[in-house]
């Protein structure tokens, strides 16, 4: 049995029944830590394995508890077994950017997987959208690697960057805890571009330059890396 940390009751017991059917106990609000045991038809994590116990400590405030299925292998034959994860997470029911400049990753459509730098949020959205967005402008491609053997030439031309601005929901950035500070990307850029083609264009220009010679002089190399994921 899963048994809570320093001789609490059982609060919680995951059983899984092959790999559809999941029975379990509602667990109670508290505030210590507690124990998730997992299990499959013919044994604890696959066919004759052993079981294992997870102690994970719970918030000091109540907060949902979100499930997750993580795949690991299981002890014998090699096959994938399953293992469930449950982690108590912080109340964070709307994305808020507190810091100026903060560094976001664009989740979907065309720049998913890019990075971005917000400029300016909108909690309560506006006219136009009406919905909680932030105005972004990232990188859609990146610099290419310079070596010593290349000339100056060569070497501008893959340090050349292109830009991209767009207004994207909060449900479509994840936030990080990086920022860049560049006051002039601000003064560049602004909500009216969106409704002039040749604004947009100048906008995006200004930010080539801005990003391009924040590249060379070495600032904030991590940030004109390609993300690998």
């Amino acid at each position: 049995r899963a048994r809570a940390h320093s001789g609490r009751p059982e609060i919680v017991n995951y059983i899984f029944r092959g790999a559809s059917e999941i029975k379990h106990s509602q667990p109670p609000p508290i505030t210590g830590s507690y124990a998730v045991r997992t299990s499959s038809r013919r044994g604890p994590l696959g066919r004759g394995g052993a079981g294992a116990a997870l102690i994970i400590p719970a918030p000091a405030t109540p907060s949902p508890i979100h499930v997750s299925l993580v795949r690991c292998r299981s002890a014998r034959r090699g096959g994938m077994g399953q293992r469930l994860v449950s982690r108590a997470k912080q109340n964070s029911c709307a994305v808020r950017f507190d810091a100026p400049f903060q560094v976001v990753v664009v989740l979907q459509g065309r720049y998913a997987g890019k990075k971005a730098v917000v400029l300016k949020n909108y909690d309560e959205g506006t006219k136009e959208r009406k919905y909680g967005h932030a105005l972004v402008a990232g990188i859609e491609r990146y610099p290419l690697p310079i070596t010593r053997r290349m000339g100056k030439k060569k070497a501008a031309r893959r340090s050349r960057i292109k830009p991209f601005i767009k207004a994207v929901n909060y449900n479509h950035v994840m936030p990080t805890r990086y920022g860049i500070e560049v006051d002039k990307l601000k003064q560049a850029v602004t909500p009216e571009i969106f409704n002039e083609p040749t604004q947009r264009v100048a906008a995006r220009k200004a930010i080539k330059r801005l990003f391009e010679e924040r590249y060379t002089s070495g600032q904030n190399s991590w940030f004109f890396e390609k993300l690998r994921f």
